[in-house]
């Protein structure tokens, strides 16, 4: 029988570093956000809207943020009060529920992008152009395997 292999640290050292990474990232945009009344969790909901390049619906948007439709129901109620989107009945299957942005949801962002910029080049300030593209490369090709 083979003997059991080292368990290679840096794998565990990675899954460390990311769990960390994530929860201090997510307190210094919950702290940015903070000021307007958006939370990391309500950014990313319009992050996905915008970028799925039509109205998901909330299946499709929590199947895009890797969360529950109930979880994303709710971050979509409460940014629709704020007037940061809209939430509509689907013109051909009206038990589907479609996310889509409002002007006010555009005119915010205007306004906001040179100090959302700041603060993205202030979090990565420490890293090399090339640091941040291995970054990237590497987590972009980590995602696809977790989804396989």
């Amino acid at each position: 029988m083979e003997e059991d292999a080292k368990p290679d640290m840096r794998m565990y050292m990675i899954i460390q570093h990311l769990f960390v990474s994530s929860l201090r990232l997510e307190q210094l945009m919950n702290r940015e956000l903070e000021r307007d009344g958006l939370t990391v969790k309500q950014f990313h909901l319009l992050w996905v809207i915008e970028t799925y390049g039509s109205p998901p619906s909330i299946k499709e948007a929590a199947s895009l943020m890797s969360s529950s439709h109930q979880n994303v129901k709710q971050i979509a109620l409460k940014l629709e009060r704020k007037g940061f989107l809209r939430i509509e009945k689907d013109e051909e299957d009206g038990r589907k529920l479609r996310l889509h942005l409002t002007d006010a949801n555009f005119e915010y962002w205007k306004k906001r992008a040179a100090d959302h910029d700041r603060a993205l080049k202030r979090i990565f300030s420490g890293l090399s152009d090339e640091e941040i593209s291995e970054i990237e490369s590497s987590l972009e090709r980590l995602r696809g395997v977790l989804e396989d």
